[in-house]
């Protein structure tokens, strides 16, 4: 799991291999029988705190289920993914714009602001604005249950997509303008990272983009 050993509680899905249906509980951090690994210092894409938790035996009590008995997955769908997509949204947008002000930072202390590095500051923040605006916009629809499945998807990997891009061309601004401060390349290098991480992480961008194009052409 995720944050394994940091999160206050854990999503627990049982009842997959039954064929009865998913069905899925909240399990608080502090039950007993709930055994987390010991954690490794870990760094870059390594570190993400994602270790596998095991429960032998665990006991929880029956107002943890959330929903009904065996409707795990309409739950997921309706509830939990839009929200994971947007949530997810909201981590590739903080992470472009945390990369833009240590590029701004870099390209700001060089002695000559070369007119090439500041018109690809301007397009990556343009292009960070421009997510910024479908997330808003998502994120209302969701908070009101307005929004299908397929929006929220492309919100994720078109976030996920541009962070990739922005932090590749913040790298590069960061390298290439001269005097630039040690701390902000640093900063920049880690947000390339972390963009990557998110990448590999399922809906990927392009299964998403294979949904989409499956959808504009049965709709066509």
């Amino acid at each position: 799991m995720s944050a394994a050993g940091e999160a206050d509680s854990y999503l627990w899905s049982t009842g997959a291999l039954t064929g009865a249906g998913t069905s899925l509980w909240l399990v608080p951090a502090t039950a007993p029988g709930l055994h987390v690994p010991v954690r490794q210092e870990t760094m870059g894409l390594r570190g993400s705190g994602a270790h596998t938790i095991t429960a032998d035996p665990l006991t929880v009590p029956a107002d943890a289920l959330l929903g009904e008995d065996g409707g795990g997955t309409r739950i997921i769908q309706s509830v939990v993914l839009p929200w994971y997509c947007v949530l997810g949204a909201a981590v590739s947008l903080g992470i472009m714009d945390s990369a833009i002000d240590a590029t701004t930072a870099a390209v700001a202390s060089s002695r000559s602001h070369r007119p090439d590095l500041l018109a690809e500051l301007a397009r990556v923040k343009l292009r960070a604005d421009s997510v910024a605006l479908t997330f808003r916009d998502t994120v209302d629809a969701v908070a009101w249950e307005q929004q299908p499945t397929t929006p929220v998807l492309a919100l994720r990997a078109v976030a996920v997509q541009s962070s990739v891009r922005v932090t590749d061309v913040a790298m590069k601004i960061s390298q290439a303008s001269a005097g630039a401060a040690i701390e902000a390349s640093q900063d920049a290098e880690r947000r390339f990272r972390d963009a990557r991480a998110a990448y590999a992480v399922p809906p990927t961008p392009d299964s998403v983009f294979e949904h989409v194009g499956a959808e504009l052409v049965r709709d066509g």
